[in-house]
């Protein structure tokens, strides 16, 4: 079990690997000031619409974990682990009379366990957002994360799945909107760094409103609206006046 799961992660951590140095060898100045329709070249400032590592990365590990869960039965090896854990606590346990209260029941472990494929996959696109935020900011390079337009219909569809009486569509519907979530955070918090690296000088500044927003869940929440709406209002439109004067 463990072998796989190691052989599936480094071979996850391969692929997201080759998307990256496929994107920045596609994504030089020669060739974006050459632009397509889908990327702009603004003094240093890529900001890059189509396909991309980020919107990618998650894919592979999603189909695996997925597959390892339900066809392979791995859930249920996890929840009765779990179940037999949580039993051997209640036999150490002595004084019962908070501590049930406090107690995580089986069923909220098997709620958790539905939502791996979610959180591996979220773990996957932050791999690929911070390590192509790190090799743009070496290349003194403002990468600006756009997620692809089709993404945007697949997130309505699965989003409205979670009404549907049926608990296969609303484990598919919570899982996608983790996902999707995830994904439109990073493109609200990029906007974000525009913002503060234009009019924010001061590291002391920026490091208060990123403490300020990582530890308030409106505020989280907001950036992600932000990133939904950025596909239809395109927000970063202020990035080409900024830059231009107008």
């Amino acid at each position: 079990v463990f072998l796989t799961i190691n052989i599936s992660y480094i071979l996850t951590i391969i692929y997201i690997a080759l998307l990256i140095y496929i994107y920045f060898k596609e994504t030089n100045l020669e060739t974006i000031k050459n632009s397509t329709e889908n990327t702009r070249f603004i003094d240093k400032i890529i900001i890059k619409k189509g396909k991309n590592p980020i919107s990618l990365s998650f894919l592979p590990i999603l189909i695996f974990i997925t597959i390892y869960l339900y066809l392979f039965g791995f859930d249920e090896k996890i929840i009765s682990e779990a179940n037999t854990i949580i039993k051997k606590i209640n036999d150490l346990v002595k004084d019962k009379t908070n501590y049930d209260t406090f107690m995580i029941n089986i069923e909220n472990v098997r709620f958790l366990v539905n939502l791996l494929p979610s959180f591996i996959s979220s773990y996957a696109i932050l791999i690929s957002y911070t390590t192509i935020q790190l090799i743009a900011k070496k290349n003194n390079h403002f990468l600006f994360f756009k997620i692809p337009d089709t993404y945007i219909p697949i997130f309505i569809i699965l989003g409205f799945c979670i009404v549907i009486n049926n608990n296969l569509f609303k484990l598919i519907s919570v899982n996608s909107l983790i996902i999707f979530s995830t994904l439109f955070f990073l493109q609200g918090f990029d906007i974000l760094n525009y913002i503060l690296n234009t009019w924010i000088k001061r590291p002391i500044f920026k490091i208060f409103i990123y403490v300020l927003i990582f530890t308030q869940l409106p505020l989280i929440i907001l950036l992600t609206l932000f990133g939904i709406f950025d596909n239809w209002f395109n927000f970063t439109n202020y990035i080409d006046k900024k830059i231009n004067g107008k």
